[in-house]
């Protein structure tokens, strides 16, 4: 059988629940309840599988909220490495890529992400995967377009006789 966990007893099941209720964080959430079970007495298997844990993971949640109360049982945040551009540089990564990539009266209206990472390495000496552009894209709330460009406004009989006629390629359809 599983030894005992001391849990604090400053709030009650109830209360505990009632915060649990009103919580946004359902990972938060769903540790609160766990640990609202202990409270009421059943054993640390059955809380855990009310918080869809094992019964080890609640034992280091209930140590945490002994430690630091209702918010130790929340996420905390990942510490990732610095980052390789500063705000004064991520800002004008940012003022480049709202500029655009071809002079005025261009058709094309945006990056590809390997141009971006090709741009920063030239700009700032900075490596980033295709995959961190994306994330940088995100972070400055640009959206990622997937229109070819010319192909919306082309009509259907066009695109057909053009993809029929393609060296190589033999029309299905």
């Amino acid at each position: 059988m599983n030894k005992p966990v001391n849990v604090r007893t400053n709030l009650n099941a109830n209360c505990l629940r009632q915060l649990a209720r009103e919580c946004t964080n359902s990972r938060q959430r769903r540790r609160m309840q766990a640990i609202a079970a202990l409270l009421d007495g059943r054993s640390r298997t059955e809380a855990a599988a009310i918080g869809n844990m094992e019964w080890q993971t609640l034992r280091d949640w209930v140590y945490r909220f002994n430690a630091e109360g209702v918010e130790g049982l929340r996420d905390r945040q990942k510490s990732g490495g610095p980052y390789k551009l500063s705000e004064e540089q991520i800002a004008e990564f940012a003022e480049l890529i709202l500029k655009g990539p071809a002079p005025e009266g261009s058709r094309r209206r945006g990056w590809r992400r390997a141009e971006l990472v090709a741009l920063c390495w030239e700009q700032f000496g900075v490596r980033y995967s295709e995959r961190t552009v994306s994330l940088w894209l995100h972070r400055l709330g640009l959206a990622r377009l997937s229109i070819c460009p010319g192909v919306r406004n082309q009509s259907h009989q066009r695109l057909h006789r053009s993809f029929a006629h393609s060296p190589g390629r033999e029309a299905n359809w």
